[in-house]
């Protein structure tokens, strides 16, 4: 893959990413390691911040309730009907299409 190819998908990861936080008020983290890691290192994105997203995690550990919590948030997701999905993305989309300018000549 191309590196301008790698670094268009990478910057629509990044995106999706803010999109969600602000959609879902989730707390999202990206990490990106580039194929020429000696040139360009790795690449975060992260709502609030990445450190304070990983943080949460790495420390949740330390408090069986934020595991349960996330036992049940899981447990809720996989009960969702895949139909559910195909129409929530589909809003999505459309709700994307609506919130992008639009572009006249």
């Amino acid at each position: 893959m191309k590196t301008r190819s790698v670094s268009k998908h990478k910057q629509g990861i990044f995106n999706d990413a803010c999109e969600l936080s602000v959609l879902c008020k989730a707390q999202t983290a990206v990490i990106a390691f580039s194929p020429n890691f000696d040139k360009d290192g790795v690449q975060t994105f992260g709502n609030p911040n990445p450190d304070s997203v990983i943080n949460r995690y790495i420390h949740a550990g330390d408090d069986d309730r934020a595991w349960e919590e996330i036992a049940k948030l899981s447990q809720e997701v996989e009960e969702i009907p895949f139909e559910d999905l195909k129409a929530f993305a589909k809003s999505l989309e459309k709700l994307k299409r609506m919130s992008s300018p639009v572009v006249t000549r």
